[in-house]
């Protein structure tokens, strides 16, 4: 038996009693299955479909907003999510990092493949040790998307980040396990 996603909290026993009622006695049997060489085949392409890794795409040259906001701390307004700022470094022609600061104690990286190849690094505070995927590309002259994948979790978001001028505006949405949209702003730390 495989099963897939996540069930979230548990709070009223409804996963367990599914799973320990219904789903694992079905599956339970007093003799071995016969052999079927097809479905293994079948797997096994399956198998190797996940397991080979993604072709990374060429990355054009920086842009002049990509090497201008480069390396700079951008001061978040206050926001319901307690970021207090980011910054967004392009490292070489493949990869970028984010830095998110909440308040004083705390700032957690993100290592963005700008090859369309998701890069991992630390999940976010609040699943510390588990972790998680980002890739991004500039959508425009002046917006940068990344796709941020807690791989360890349900959660997956879409973050983008505008900049004009000494200003930014990140907004961030939750596309997967969770339904948070927040557009907060920030200019640039003096």
């Amino acid at each position: 038996m495989v099963t897939t996603g996540g069930g979230g909290r548990d709070q009223y026993g409804v996963l367990e009693t599914l799973l320990t009622t219904y789903i694992i006695p079905t599956v339970e049997s007093e003799t071995p299955l016969p052999a079927n060489p097809n479905g293994v085949a079948l797997l096994e392409s399956k198998i190797q479909q996940t397991v080979t890794p993604p072709q990374a795409k060429l990355v054009p040259p920086l842009s002049d907003i990509a090497q201008t906001v480069s390396g700079k701390t951008y001061v978040i307004d206050a926001n319901p999510l307690g970021i207090s700022g980011v910054s967004l470094s392009f490292q070489d022609e493949s990869e970028a990092l984010c830095l998110i600061s909440f308040g004083e104690t705390y700032q957690f990286e993100v290592l963005i493949g700008l090859d369309d190849v998701f890069r991992f690094s630390s999940g976010y505070p609040r699943n510390p040790g588990i972790p998680a995927a980002a890739k991004g590309v500039w959508e425009s002259d002046n917006t940068f998307v990344i796709e941020y994948d807690t791989m360890g979790n349900l959660d997956r978001w879409e973050w983008k980040l505008s900049f004009e001028d000494d200003q930014v505006a990140l907004q961030m949405k939750g596309v997967a396990g969770t339904d948070i949209a927040v557009t907060i702003a920030g200019r640039l730390e003096e």
